[in-house]
């Protein structure tokens, strides 16, 4: 599991300058604007698609058929990308809480409450976007999971314009929304994340065992 994990790595360190070109890009840009919000957004999206991208170099290098010739399972192939993306997922975390407290240090952006819960979700919806992806990389390969990416990036703005048009005369459930506890959802977004998670892996190691390589 370590050596697929320590090849994942390897793989992925021949785009870290371009992915260090993009974050330092949208750096200068959020830095400029005195809003940080969209460039830890950039920055959990870039991570989170990683396991992708590495999926994708095993892929060309039908590294999965070779692999298997080893003393690896197919459940080894899997687990090792969701390891992956965990850890990708938790650097993306602990990087944007810096962030905040650079914010706060360089350009008076206040750390609260608010803030910290934003940077919770981030780590939620990374992890719950990764959980839904992967299934689909490993169903049907990684050129068309990439579509399938659109279209779930595109569903949750859709349903938003849909819910707006539908609620427009009655706006309760945004009283409804507004009645959550903000506090619960620290600990509630996490949890869900890591059962849907789990559940992936789950759906992810039963297509890996049926496909034929």
């Amino acid at each position: 599991m370590k050596g697929l994990i320590i090849k994942d790595l390897i793989n992925l360190k021949k785009q870290s300058k371009i992915l260090i070109l993009i974050l330092v890009m949208n750096f200068v840009i959020s830095f400029s604007n005195k809003d940080l919000s969209i460039f830890m957004g950039v920055i959990s999206i870039l991570f989170v698609m990683l396991p992708s991208t590495a999926l994708a170099y095993d892929e060309r290098s039908n590294f999965d058929r070779y692999g298997l010739t080893m003393p690896i399972s197919r459940n080894d192939l899997v687990i090792s990308k969701y390891y992956l993306g965990g850890i990708f997922s938790i650097i993306a975390l602990v990087v944007n809480l810096i962030i905040n407290i650079v914010g706060y240090c360089f350009m008076d952006i206040a750390i609260n409450k608010d803030s910290i819960i934003g940077v919770v979700a981030l780590f939620s919806l990374s992890v719950v976007f990764l959980s839904i992806v992967l299934p689909f990389n490993f169903k049907y390969g990684v050129e068309k999971g990439r579509y399938i990416m659109i279209v779930i990036a595109l569903i949750p703005t859709f349903m938003i314009v849909m819910l707006s048009k539908l609620f427009k005369d009655t706006p309760s459930y945004i009283q409804n929304l507004q009645s959550i506890n903000i506090d619960s959802l620290l600990y509630i977004l996490p949890i869900v994340a890591l059962v849907l998670l789990i559940i992936s892996m789950l759906i992810s190691i039963r297509i890996c065992n049926k496909k034929e390589f």
